[in-house]
């Protein structure tokens, strides 16, 4: 587990300005000013990695003293949260969502006790050198099925495969060629009160609870199922910032059970996770 410690601002004082917000960052907490003038045009919510000896508190104090929102949190909160469980299909029946689950039993969880939501469309690159001997002017071509001995290699669900981009050119020795492959992966993580996550990725999903609204590709349903689940789940909260977001230094610190880091995407499991303390911490008795 880690301590490190995150300091995230949700709102800034009425009428505070940038300037404002950078001094009282670089008395409170300790930031250069350059740092602190960077950190304090940051859009809110925003949060950003404390070094060792910064005192965030007296910051937070007197931020929400003036009218604003802040909290501090750790590495360890964020994975407190735990593991990300994987769905492999939903049923809405009588006030409750059965989630058909993979490696594990199934779960069955009361509706009003989803609190978050999440979405995230992420990339993900591969690239390899040495695809031909001759070297060719880089091309780019539109998306498309990727069919090639590279596609073969990795795995692509329907969205991935309808939005692969495949880019072709010279590689760093100048003798052959490089290829890479961007695949966009979907990803809706459901946060329920107590803090359990479990995730819809769209490769390994069935839509089947979309019925007639079902459509031909992934992207297309993980909307039509965002919408679903906001209708059916009446306390839950729609987060579909993620492209919005810019990461701390040491997210990808993040380490939870069964996680292997290639794979799970830190910054998507870190944001959902963090979205989720966040609006705990904004929400108070409510939540």
């Amino acid at each position: 587990m880690n301590s490190r410690r995150f300091l995230t601002i949700i709102k800034r004082a009425d009428n505070q300005a940038p300037a404002e917000m950078a001094k009282l960052l670089e008395q409170a907490c300790g930031f250069d000013i350059e740092t602190a003038i960077l950190k304090a045009n940051m859009e809110p919510p925003s949060i950003f990695s404390l070094k060792d000896g910064m005192n965030a508190l007296d910051f937070i104090r007197k931020l929400n003293d003036m009218g604003g929102q802040a909290f501090e949190c750790t590495l360890r909160d964020i994975e407190s949260l735990g593991r990300t469980r994987m769905i492999r299909s939903i049923d809405i029946l009588d006030g409750r969502l059965e989630l058909d689950m993979w490696r594990e039993d199934p779960v069955s969880i009361q509706r009003e006790e989803v609190r978050l939501i999440c979405h995230g469309r992420i990339r993900n690159e591969r690239r390899m050198h040495g695809m031909a001997t001759k070297s060719r002017p880089r091309v780019h071509q539109g998306p498309s099925l990727v069919a090639s001995a590279l596609a073969s290699a990795i795995p692509l669900g329907i969205a991935a495969t309808l939005y692969a981009r495949r880019e072709v050119g010279r590689d760093s020795s100048g003798t052959g060629l490089a290829s890479t492959t961007r695949m966009f992966s979907d990803k809706i993580d459901i946060i329920t009160r107590q803090g359990d996550v479990f995730q819809v990725d769209a490769n390994r999903f069935n839509f089947d609870v979309l019925g007639d609204l079902k459509g031909l590709t992934d992207q297309e349903n993980v909307l039509k199922l965002c919408d679903l689940l906001s209708h059916v789940t009446p306390n839950e909260i729609m987060d579909p910032y993620f492209p919005l977001w810019i990461p701390p230094a040491g997210y990808h610190l993040i380490h939870l059970d069964g996680m292997k880091t290639a794979k799970e995407y830190p910054a998507f499991a870190f944001y959902s996770r963090w979205s989720w303390l966040m609006y705990r911490h904004m929400l108070g008795d409510a939540w």
